[in-house]
């Protein structure tokens, strides 16, 4: 598998499981926090592969350079709220989380939606410009390889069933929380809950319906950070 460029949005190209064998094989500092960093990335719509392949070019996972100190996903210089402070030309964070969310919302804020710069190729000369001694097509040829490897490795990636996989959120305005069921049946295992504005990612499985007092009727599989597919049981929007 070969890429020649590479969209930014887009539905995951990996696993969560496949991104946290990444994290831990780099032996990467960010590992405890690696459904966090996968949600984020869904939230703002980004592939978390492109995101872990920068944050693999950059510091090898937050194993070498200023990175290590700075909690700094892509060495950005400035912080989009979320900085702890700014030092040394550089953003600190408190967390991984919190450097991941900065560098997401810095590109899709300025990069793709400012500048309509919506794929590696097309940002990579901006983000990493040869005046501050990159050589941009080294990384672009870095972060396209590095997502087809781990596409090619990922033995976890989930079943689509020829349907396009969607990001779905808990709607803001929903007072309560959800719950979730590991089938379409209210005798199913209850697997977990979701809160007003979580993210998740699924596809529709027509015929799979199932109702819920007050919560209303779903036909939507969605899968969480972990992989597993569940059945919605409440509001979503996408």
């Amino acid at each position: 598998m070969t890429y020649n460029d590479l969209s930014f949005i887009a539905p995951p190209r990996i696993s969560i499981h496949q991104f946290t064998r990444v994290l831990d094989r780099a032996l990467s500092p960010a590992v405890p926090e690696a459904d966090a960093l996968y949600a984020t990335c869904l939230s703002y719509g980004i592939d978390p592969a492109v995101a872990l392949a920068f944050f693999a070019h950059e510091s090898s996972c937050g194993t070498t350079g200023m990175a290590r100190d700075t909690l700094n996903w892509g060495n950005i210089r400035r912080g989009q709220g979320r900085q702890a402070k700014v030092s040394g030309g550089w953003a600190w964070y408190s967390s991984w989380n919190n450097g991941l969310a900065d560098w997401c919302q810095l590109m899709t804020a300025l990069y793709i939606q400012r500048w309509k710069l919506t794929t590696v190729r097309q940002a990579l000369p901006r983000y990493a410009p040869t005046a501050d001694g990159n050589a941009p097509n080294a990384y672009i040829k870095a972060v396209l390889d590095k997502v087809a490897t781990w596409q090619a490795q990922d033995v976890d990636a989930p079943a689509q069933e020829g349907h396009l996989i969607q990001t779905y959120r808990v709607r803001r305005s929903l007072g309560s929380t959800v719950i979730v069921r590991a089938a379409a049946a209210r005798t199913a295992a209850k697997v977990g809950t979701l809160k007003a504005g979580d993210a998740f990612t699924g596809f529709a499985v027509p015929g799979e319906t199932v109702t819920y007092p007050d919560l209303g009727t779903s036909s939507t599989w969605i899968s969480n950070a972990a992989g597993t597919k569940y059945v919605w049981s409440g509001l979503f929007d996408h």
